[in-house]
């Protein structure tokens, strides 16, 4: 008879005497030659877990079982070794046993198929391994929460971060230590995405030509890239089951530079991956002035060049505008806005009022914050004093000092939160300033997603015939703040907006065949 030796181990479990790898297919061969089977394949998971089934051994001996009948036994030397989960065990034994294989288990003679006692026996094993690596499950949950609460990272170290131990090997102390080799990219990610000139995808594209990679050298996927840009613990907060506290991590960056990214990432349509193939910032906004069609865009690749044309049915002839101009027209009509003199000093007026009373209230904060952090570290320093002197003891000195040193972190932490809040709400203002002065300037500088923000603020469609801006609509909106602002622009009033460029005549007629000129 033929058999298959499968023999897994945990991570956690490869320190364990007598189940290593080795261990248990020495005694799986044992029982196979005192029992006539012929060992002729033998499959491993090493460092795997048996909660699930998602193991590359444990896969091919199934594959082998499916395309070799002549398989009559996997041989294990525990059935926790095939499955620590019900369902699993069950599933994995009638796959086996569909193709006439039977699963032999060397530890445990009782399990015998063949009977229903045996049977029953095989699901009661199957419930204790289940339990018992959910119950192993939950102390090490509980482990990982203690150590978030101690102030270490309690898992895998993220990019720029390594495990470490601080220990020794007999009192081992896992802790986050510093890469510094990554950590010199992790800024750079962080600074250069701050200045708002670049998307996610450019700056991980830049960085990986000067080196940063993954572990196999491989460029860092961008989901993956977008999550460093989102992930707090680079300025020094962890967070872990529903907790969060400032960790005894080094931080790589401020918070301030943190919350700058963040600010921009929610202007870039929250994190989305913004480097497309191809970016037409005015669709949905531009209609056709002959027909009243929405001009759509597409991207001719022999030109290199994109061009916005009518969808309607009619001819496009000398009707398709290269996109790139007709974006640049766009920008000269936003220049034509001017918001009324008196309407812009209010605006100012009671934007600078606001701004002046969140300033004032965070001072104050701030102000009650410090005091009482002050306060806090002259009882720390006293207790370090005692317990110098001797007049407490350890127990008595950890009791009442570790506490302080929490409430210290917190309130550190609220203070660097007060900070941000003071410079971004100054950030907001001058953005604010500048749309409020200059409409056409605060568009010009503004990121694609933002610009698209204006232009659903201030047009509700902009008509083009002949490649020229035959008409620009505003929004309802804006007209019932301003009604006395005359919108009606004439034609020779918008006679410098057209939109030139005769490379483009026959451009779009070479990829619409179906369309005569």
């Amino acid at each position: 008879m033929n058999c298959l030796i499968y023999s897994r181990v945990s991570t956690e479990e490869q320190a364990e005497t007598g189940r290593s790898i080795d261990d248990q297919i020495k005694i799986c061969d044992r029982f196979a030659k005192d029992n006539d089977y012929s060992v002729v394949g033998i499959y491993k998971d090493p460092g795997k877990s048996a909660t699930n089934m998602n193991r590359p051994g444990l896969q091919d001996l199934i594959l082998r079982c499916q395309d070799d009948r002549n398989i009559d036994a996997v041989m294990v030397q525990d059935t926790d070794r095939l499955a620590r989960n019900e369902a699993d065990h069950l599933q994995i034994k009638a796959m086996l046993k569909k193709v006439g294989a039977k699963v032999i288990s060397v530890s445990q003679p009782m399990l015998d198929d063949s009977t229903p006692e045996g049977q029953f026996m095989d699901l009661v094993i199957a419930g204790v391994n289940a339990f018992q690596s959910r119950i192993t499950g939950r102390k090490v949950g509980k482990c990982m929460l203690e150590k978030f609460r101690e102030g270490w990272w309690p898992s895998l170290a993220y990019f720029g971060y390594k495990n470490m131990n601080a220990g020794t090997s007999d009192q081992p102390k896992n802790i986050i230590g510093n890469d510094e080799e990554k950590q010199v990219f992790i800024k750079k990610a962080f600074k250069m995405f701050a200045t708002g000139l670049y998307s996610a995808d450019e700056v991980n594209d830049d960085l990986y030509k000067q080196g940063f990679t993954t572990k196999g050298n491989k460029k860092i996927a961008s989901s993956q890239f977008n999550r460093i840009l989102k992930n707090p613990f680079y300025y020094g907060l962890m967070r872990f089951r529903g907790e969060e506290r400032i960790g005894l991590h080094k931080p790589i960056i401020s918070k301030e530079l943190f919350d700058q990214c963040q600010n921009i990432i929610a202007e870039h349509n929250l994190g989305a991956n913004r480097n497309r193939k191809y970016n037409f910032l005015l669709r949905g906004f531009v209609y056709c002035g002959i027909c009243g069609h929405r001009f759509t865009a597409d991207h001719h690749i022999s030109k290199k060049k994109s061009y916005y044309h009518c969808s309607g049915d009619h001819s496009n002839k000398k009707q398709n505008v290269i996109a790139r101009d007709l974006e640049a027209r766009v920008e000269q009509l936003f220049e034509q806005i001017q918001l009324p003199q008196s309407f812009v000093e209010k605006l100012l007026a009671r934007a600078k009022e606001l701004l002046m009373h969140t300033r004032q209230d965070i001072d104050g904060e701030r102000r009650q914050l410090t005091l009482r952090k002050i306060k806090l570290e002259n009882k720390r320093d006293v207790l370090e004093q005692k317990l110098l002197e001797g007049v407490i003891d350890n127990e008595v000195y950890r009791r009442l000092h570790d506490p302080l040193v929490e409430e210290i972190k917190r309130i550190d932490e609220m203070i660097l939160n007060l900070n941000s809040d003071r410079k971004s709400n100054i950030d907001v203002f001058e953005k604010f300033l500048l749309l409020a002065r200059d409409i056409g300037k605060a568009y010009k500088q503004a990121p694609d997603q933002v610009k698209r923000h204006y232009l659903g603020l201030f047009w509700d469609r902009i008509e083009v015939k002949n490649r020229k801006i035959k008409k620009a609509v505003p929004t309802k909106l804006y007209q019932e703040l301003f009604p006395q602002y005359n919108f009606a622009l004439r034609q020779n009033a918008l006679s410098d907006l057209i939109v030139r460029g005769t490379e483009c005549k026959r451009a779009w007629w070479g990829s619409n065949p179906r369309r005569s000129p």
